[in-house]
């Protein structure tokens, strides 16, 4: 998993790769067998309770899922927090400070 957020010019770009087999139902095994569904459902992106997106997500994203937004209004050492829930409830989250351009690491 690989999250950053990076500032510069005034705006913030948040990246993100998450860890996810976003597994359809629709697939089956090398014996035939049915893979049980397991996607992600939901993605919210906060700075302190500010919610900067909110979105709904859905079985058709590929394994392992890239994000990526951009914003006004954020500050170096700015704290942003991604949170993904999946179809089972998992919820899982990851807090990445905003730095300078050309120091994201």
């Amino acid at each position: 998993m690989r999250i950053t957020a990076v500032i510069s010019e005034g705006k913030t770009q948040l990246r993100a790769l998450l860890d996810h087999p976003m597994e359809s139902g629709h697939r089956s095994d090398r014996r035939g067998n049915r893979i049980d569904a397991n996607f992600l459902r939901e993605l919210v992106v906060k700075r302190g309770d500010e919610v900067l997106l909110h979105s709904d997500i859905g079985a058709n994203l590929s394994k392992n899922p890239y994000f990526s937004i951009e914003f006004d209004g954020a500050e170096i050492g700015d704290q942003i927090e991604i949170i993904w829930t999946d179809m089972h409830g998992e919820e899982s989250n990851r807090t990445v400070t905003v730095e300078p351009a050309g120091q994201a690491g």
